[in-house]
C-alpha cells in the first residue's frame, strides 16, 4: 500500500537537502564578499590608474567608478562560482559519512 520510506532512504534524502542547503549557503556568502572585495579593488585599482584619463568627459562617471562597478559585478560572479564549487565538495565529503 504505497511506498514507505526505509531509514536508509530517509537518511539519504536529509544529506540531499543538507547538502543543498550548504551549496546555497556558499554561493550566497561567495556572492557578498566577492561583491565587497572585488569593488575594494577596483576602487584601488581605478583610484590608482585611472586618475589621469579623462574618462568623464567620454562617458560621464569617473574612472574610479567604473573600476568600482566592473570589479565588484565580476567579484559576485566570480565569489558565487568559488562559493558553490567550495561549498559542493564539502557536501560531497560529508554525505559519505552518514549519521
Amino acid at each position: 500500500p504505497g511506498a514507505m520510506y526505509t531509514e536508509g532512504t530517509r537518511k539519504e534524502w536529509v544529506n540531499h537537502e543538507k547538502s543543498r542547503f550548504t551549496i546555497l549557503w556558499g554561493g550566497l556568502l561567495g556572492l557578498g564578499t566577492g561583491a565587497i572585495l572585488g569593488a575594494y579593488i577596483g576602487l584601488i585599482l581605478g583610484g590608482t590608474f585611472l586618475r589621469g584619463f579623462d574618462i568623464h568627459e567620454a562617458i560621464g562617471i569617473e574612472g574610479y567608478e567604473l573600476t568600482t562597478y566592473l570589479g565588484g559585478l565580476l567579484g559576485a560572479v566570480g565569489g558565487a562560482m568559488l562559493g558553490i564549487r567550495l561549498m559542493s565538495r564539502r557536501a560531497s565529503s560529508d554525505s559519505n559519512i552518514t549519521p
